[in-house]
């Protein structure tokens, strides 16, 4: 029993530390507020605005991702557009992030508009088969 001591007090210290290790990833990890979805003109797929909160280090941002309609958004980036305030340069909406307008032209076009002041991190022309277009406006 005493040879064996040793290995089994190893075994539970690497239990515990993977045991913390997950808890700790958890605690901070990052989730997304939707506080928009638009759909496209034949409902098959639809651009979702979201905030996305990775804790009180990070700044609000704008996210979009452009999904499929049956599906829910999930806890990631934006595969599409992310942006910051810039300090408070652009103005806000309601969820904290800079303030974004979508609309769809067909199936395959989408305009994402955003205020000028923004600090952009990630702006994709192009998600599967949709065309992104952009347009600033003046606050």
């Amino acid at each position: 029993m005493k040879r064996r001591s040793p290995l089994i007090f190893a075994i539970i210290l690497v239990a515990l530390n993977s045991s913390c290790a997950s808890i700790s990833s958890s605690l901070a990890g990052c989730g997304n507020d939707v506080a928009k979805e638009v759909r496209s003109p034949s409902g098959k797929k639809k651009a979702v605005i979201f905030e996305r909160d990775c804790g009180a280090t990070t700044s609000f941002t704008t996210q979009v991702s452009i999904l499929s309609s049956n599906r829910s958004l999930p806890n990631e980036i934006g595969n599409v557009f992310v942006a910051n305030t810039d300090h408070g340069k652009a103005r806000a909406g309601s969820w904290g992030g800079p303030l974004v307008e979508l609309s769809w032209i067909d199936d395959t076009h989408l305009l994402l508009r955003y205020d000028r002041l923004a600090e952009v991190s990630k702006r994709e022309q192009l998600v599967g088969d949709v065309n992104i277009g952009y347009e600033t406006f003046a606050p």
